[in-house]
């Protein structure tokens, strides 16, 4: 499976639709993920950001279209867009 069908896949699935926040970065994640149980400690314990303070603050599960909401959300929030490194499974990683 191509990148191609990964992204394509994802624009138009079914999943939860996720906001989650760093009070010590000052940032906020919008995302997707198929089951949200657990998902905060797995941004803390990867260190998404290099941060370990993230909290779930909101999420919805949609029927369609997931990838296309976190798009377009992303989208209309791009003015307030800041760029951090973080190590991810030994590899450098760049979050937005």
């Amino acid at each position: 499976m191509s990148l191609n069908d990964v992204y394509r896949d994802r624009h138009y699935d079914a999943g939860n639709v996720y906001i989650a926040g760093s009070l010590s970065g000052r940032v906020i994640k919008i995302g997707t993920a198929k089951n949200m149980g657990g998902y905060p400690r797995y941004l803390q314990n990867k260190k998404y950001g290099s941060l370990r303070d993230w909290e779930l603050l909101y999420y919805v599960w949609v029927d369609e279209g997931a990838g296309r909401i976190e798009h377009e959300a992303r989208s209309r929030l791009q003015q307030y867009k800041t760029m951090r490194g973080y190590e991810k499974d030994g590899r450098w990683q760049k979050g937005r």
